[in-house]
Parts: structure tokens; sequence; C-alpha cells
């Protein structure tokens, strides 16, 4: 039999890629649901998704990512009657089956596979991209690329007025979910306008000829958010202040070097975390050659009117920008936010290889994604990495590496001891999980104050606290990046040297990573 025509599923076919990504996922979730636990950014999202049951605004009331995530995650948890860690990932998983359904159609609408082939190719493309979505609360991010990829590659495949707005909404939508996709969706499409301008006989400016309805379609794409600063009372002035942050602290995150594989420190490591490491380097290496060799071949391709894969040009034009996502803080949890235009481009690329060299790097690509990724995985944390134990958390209960489950121990024990039920409790500068385990409101605007703040913003803090009159204070003393630079005492000093003044410290034990205060 012969491959399928490029740009086209038969409706056999697309319900075999979605009953693909559902198992998939189903059978993962099944699996490691109730794996893994962490005060951090899983906490951090799981208290905004119990804010919003409740009534609070993300941004406005908390600190937090871009609304939409939040009200998804809420409308579901609200549907299921649970607002527990695992009914939080089960609504990201649904997100998770929507992202990789979209994923595959868009490998295989604009691959050459035989269908006698079909379903091994899907399969095992399936594993890889799974493998890269492992951190439960970043999936939305994953899913934003992965609209942005199939949004690109719409247009790319026969490009007109109406599907340049489209894409336009597809780009203002994904910006609601994080205002970074929003940015990296209009420096594609400045890409594409100029890779489609090449090679044409119009005029210079005609190539400009689809940028206003674009734009219609990224503000309608938006008007979510837009209306929420028109009609939320608040809104509007915080979603400033956290644009304005973002110039203030200069930076999108906080960077880290890169892993690159001839690392100096691979050398000293047991061997299984200097491969490990070599592999994380490679993948460093992947992101950074995506563009630097794709985008130039691509416009000569364009230039000399030469025809291009809609998806592999998509994810090509889009690699660039999701190149800063994983640049701008240089670990594997960004790695695998911003490796899926890499992810499909090479999904695509493989299917136009003879066979034997087709079959045996896309096996390379599933052990090595299954090699690197499948021990940071929930499950792989506790078959390979950790001792896991049992642990309750709100209702749920989950199996979880023994220091984490320490903490969580720890706190919920110093809340039966010191916190009545109606009293209030500050934790800072992280685990903004806890207020999300212990059921409580945070008494402050920032519930991850790992950046440092200007005096005004420390003294609204102050005001926010004084007014809480919090029963327990807890002071997380975990350090990030292997220093003390995101400390409290560094970030916020006004609120540390509050704490000290009107707090006492209480004994905590032989527990090194918190210190609690009641206070005087």
């Amino acid at each position: 039999m012969t491959a399928p025509e490029v740009g086209h599923l038969k409706s056999r076919h697309t319900l075999l890629l979605f009953a693909v990504s559902l198992a998939t996922v189903a059978l993962l979730f099944v699996w490691q649901g109730h794996q893994d636990f962490n005060l951090w950014d899983e906490g951090f999202f799981w208290y905004g998704a119990k804010r919003v049951l409740a009534g609070d605004v993300p941004i406005r009331d908390f600190l937090a990512y871009d609304p939409a995530r939040y009200y998804w995650a809420a409308a579901l948890m609200r549907l299921i009657d649970s607002n527990g860690i695992v009914a939080l990932r089960a609504a990201t998983a649904v997100c998770q089956v929507l992202a990789l359904f979209l994923a595959l159609c868009t490998v295989m609408r604009h691959g050459k596979v035989a269908t006698r082939e079909k379903l091994v190719f899907v399969v095992a493309s399936a594993i890889t991209l799974v493998m890269w979505m492992y951190v439960y609360c970043k999936v939305y991010d994953v899913a934003a690329s992965i609209v942005l990829i199939a949004a690109f590659a719409f247009v790319i495949e026969r490009s007109s007025q109406a599907r340049y707005f489209w894409l336009g909404v597809c780009v203002g939508l994904m910006a609601s979910i994080g205002r970074n996709h929003g940015v990296y969706g209009l420096v594609g499409c400045a890409g594409l306008v100029v890779l489609n301008g090449l090679g044409t006989r119009v005029g210079f400016f005609q190539w400009f000829k689809p940028v206003p309805t674009f734009v219609a379609g990224v503000v309608l794409g938006f008007a979510p958010i837009l209306l929420m600063m028109l009609l939320v009372d608040g809104f509007a002035s915080a979603f400033m202040d956290s644009v304005y942050f973002l110039f203030e602290m200069k930076a999108t995150n906080l960077p880290l070097p890169v892993p690159w594989p001839w690392s100096p420190e691979l050398l000293s490591m047991p061997l299984q975390f200097a491969v490990h490491g070599f592999l994380v380097g490679f993948v460093f290496i992947g992101v950074v050659l995506l563009p630097l060799v794709s985008l130039p071949w691509l416009a000569w391709q364009r230039y000399k009117g030469r025809g291009m894969n809609p998806a592999f040009a998509a994810a090509a034009l889009l690699s660039l920008p999701y190149a800063h996502y994983v640049f701008s803080r240089a670990d594997v949890p960004h790695l695998s936010f911003g490796v899926f235009p890499l992810l499909v481009a090479s999904l695509v690329a493989l299917q136009g290889l003879q066979p034997k060299l087709k079959w045996t790097l896309l096996a390379g690509l599933v052990a090595g994604s299954i090699a690197l990724m499948f021990p940071l995985q929930p499950a792989g944390k506790c078959l390979l990495v950790h001792k896991c134990v049992t642990l309750q958390v709100a209702g749920d209960t989950l199996n979880v590496p023994e220091q984490k489950a320490k903490e969580v121990e720890w706190l919920k024990k110093l809340a039966a001891e010191h916190l009545s039920q109606d009293g209030n409790i500050l934790v800072t500068p992280s685990w903004p999980g806890a207020y999300a385990l212990l059921n409580k409101r945070a008494p402050v605007l920032d519930i991850y104050a790992l950046l440092k703040r200007s005096t005004a913003f420390q003294e609204q803090e102050i005001v926010r606290i004084a007014a809480a009159k919090p029963e327990l204070v807890v002071i997380v003393n975990e350090p990030l990046d292997g220093g003390d630079a995101h400390s409290l005492e560094n970030t916020n000093p006004l609120i540390y040297q509050y704490v000290l003044t009107h707090f006492v410290g209480i004994p905590s034990g032989n527990f090194e990573a918190a210190k609690a205060y009641t206070p005087k």
C-alpha cells in the first residue's frame, strides 16, 4: 500500500490517533496519577485552582500564571466535585489528551507513513511525546506550543486571509494561558510572513497584507483577558503590574548555566548520571541547531519556489522563540516545555527517510526519550530514584519520595499544634502548596517570593500580613539552585525583618528545610 497524500487524514486515521492519545494518557494517569507531590510548582498551581473555585481572581488576588489554565482546571475540578491534587491532575490529563492528539494529527497529517506502518509509528510518536509531558502543572505550556505548531502548519499548508485570522485567534488564546506563548506566536508569525513573501512576485509591502487580519484574530483570541481587564475590578492594574515586574527584574526567569554535553562536571558524576547529563546536553544542542539549520534552508527553498512540509516549517519557525523558553532557565523542566518544536520536526523529518534509517532513528528517539525522561516522571522517581512512602494529601492517598513526605507531615503537625480552625498561616518564600494542603488562604499576594521586590511592594505585603494576624509563620530554608540568593532575607528583607521582630522561633526538631515562628 502507498502512503497517504501529505496534508490529508482519513477519518479512520483520525479516530486511531485519538484512541492512541486517550489510551496513552489514561494508562499513564492510572499508573502515576497518585505518585509524587511537591509543595513548589505543583503546589503553586494547586493553590491557584482552589482559590479560583473559592471565587478569587488570578494575578489580582494571588501571584499566578496567566488565568486560562486556572479556569480550565477549576471548571473540570468542579465537574468532578473535588478540589484535591488528584482532581487537579485529572483536569490536566484531559488537556494532555487533547494536546497529544493534536500533536499526532500534525505529525501524521503532513507525514508519509504507509498505512500498514501507521500504528507502530503513531504509538512510538505518542510514547516519545508523552515522556516529555512529565510536569503535570506545566502541561498547559506544552499544549500551547503544540496548538501554535498546528495553527502555523494550517496556514503554511494553504495561506489565506481566513487562515491567518484563525492563526491570530490561536495566538491570542495561547497568550491567555501564558503571555510568553503570545509573544512567541507573534515572533513566529513575523517569520511566517517573511517566509511566505520570499519567492513571490508581489511588492515587498504586499507581504504584510495578512497582518491586519492576523491582528484582528489575536484581539479576538485574547478577548477573555481584555474583558477581565474591563469588567473585573482591580484586575487591569494587577495585570499591568505583573508585566511591569518582568521589565523590573530584567529577565523572564531565574537563569541557570547551560548543561552542555561537554560540561566538565559530567566527568566527576557516577556513570548513570553522566549518561543522563550527556543526553540532556545533546537535546540542548538540538534545540539550537534546529532554527540555525532549518530556517535558512526553508528560506532558500521558498525563494526558489519549492514546496516545504507545513508541519516541519511550522516547527522550525517556532523553534527560535521557544529556544528562548528553554534557555531562560536551562534545566530539564524548561527544556521539556520548549522542546516540542524539535520533537515535531524530528518526527516529521524521519518519515521522509529510507525505511531502515527511519525505524532505526525512531527507535533511538523513543529509547532516548524514555532514558532521559522516565526517571523524572512521577512513577520513575519512585521506581528508580527515590524511596517512596504513602502519604495523605488533603484526602488523596499518594506515593511520594520520603523527603517530600517529611515536609508535608512536618507542616501538618505544626498546623495541628499551633493553628486554630480559622487561623492564618504565612509560608514563605516557597512552598506555596502549603496553603492548598492546609486549606488556608495566603495572607500575601506573592506566594512564591523568590525574586527581589521593591520597598513599596514589601511594605504593602507587610500591611497584608499585619491585617491577617497569622498564628504561624514558616520560613523555608530549602535552597534554590544551591545557594541563598533567593532566600527571604535576600529577596524581601523588610518582610524577613518584620517576621523576626513580631514573631519568635519555635523548636522544629531535626527538620532543617524550614523554620517555624509564632507571634510574640
